[in-house]
């Protein structure tokens, strides 16, 4: 490459070799405990960044609000959206080098198709604590998952992880990722993953 095309395409091999991490890490998936193929969909909060919203209903890949009806109309645009993602895909591309890091959004690992994983997650949009009452829930942002997830009663974890097989969450650190997952039990699973790590 010639030193103005390189000026103009810059390579980061450190952010390359966490990319390449974790598309593995999403998309090297086992079957789950039925046979069922497991991919990995992204979900994003659009209040987090105002061209999410933009961004989610223009790439090819399959999109839904989490929002419907009157809410949609009037709340599009700060929404939780899901998508689902492919290994080169123009939406993983393009989180891949926005939003990692920003707190934007999380991966969610299941065998559901996008429909039904969307009613799925629209469930846990709203959460009852006393003496506050019913609370909207932001948990498709990391630091919800990673602050909230581990006070949770074994029932509450298997019910918020029914049907999923795992949440994949940037950690505090740019090149960590954390795989959230349930046990059989009902315990928190947590893997700390370190996307530079040799090997």
């Amino acid at each position: 490459m010639s030193n103005d095309l390189a000026s103009l395409f810059p390579h980061d091999p450190i952010k390359a070799q966490r990319e390449d991490r974790l598309r593995t890490l999403l998309f090297d998936l086992p079957d789950n405990a039925d046979g069922e193929p497991v991919r990995s969909y992204l979900l994003l909060d659009a209040a987090a960044a105002p061209e999410i919203a933009t961004y989610a209903e223009a790439f090819p890949e399959p999109a839904q609000c989490l929002f419907d009806g009157a809410a949609f109309d009037d709340l599009a645009e700060v929404a939780p959206w899901l998508i689902q993602v492919e290994s080169f895909g123009d939406a993983l591309d393009w989180y891949l080098d926005k939003g990692w890091g920003q707190n934007w959004g999380v991966f969610v690992q299941t065998a559901l198709p996008l429909a039904r994983l969307k009613t799925r997650l629209k469930s846990h949009l709203f959460v009852s604590s006393e003496p506050q009452g019913k609370m909207f829930f932001k948990f498709y942002r990391p630091r919800t998952l990673r602050d909230y997830l581990p006070a949770f009663e074994a029932d509450q974890l298997k019910n918020f992880f029914f049907k999923l097989e795992a949440y994949v969450i940037e950690g505090t650190e740019v090149n960590d990722a954390i795989r959230l997952a349930c046990d059989a039990e009902g315990a928190l699973v947590r893997d700390l993953v370190d996307l530079q790590a040799e090997g």
